[in-house]
């Protein structure tokens, strides 16, 4: 039996312990926010979250899943360019693809 080369068995663990850390794009709910002339308080009205809810979902770039639909109403976006954005800084944290890239591959390949 082959024993596991040190430096590939810390090279997962490290990619592991970046996902686990990865974040939602903040900068990316903020842009849109401010693209569409939303304040922070109305989007969390919209979304049934409280401010301060949606004030860390955006500064902190913590995001469950289960906001998604909401969020994408209110933002004018799809649920699936939410999670290629998701997505895409996971990748782009653990393999250091361009997360622009990602995301282009993603809606290029999306099932209609």
């Amino acid at each position: 039996m082959c024993e596991k080369d040190e430096t590939e068995v810390h090279s997962k663990t490290e990619r592991k312990k970046k996902m686990a850390k990865s974040k939602f794009p903040s900068s990316y709910l903020k842009e849109r926010r401010v693209r569409l002339g939303l304040q922070p308080c109305e989007v969390a009205k919209a979304t049934g979250l409280t401010l301060e809810t949606y004030r860390q979902i955006e500064c902190r770039g913590q995001l469950p899943e289960e906001h998604f639909e909401k969020l994408a109403i209110t933002l004018n976006v799809t649920v699936n360019e939410l999670k290629a954005e998701k997505a895409a800084v996971i990748i782009e944290g653990m393999f250091g693809v361009p997360k622009m890239k990602i995301v282009e591959f993603i809606a290029a390949n999306l099932r209609q």
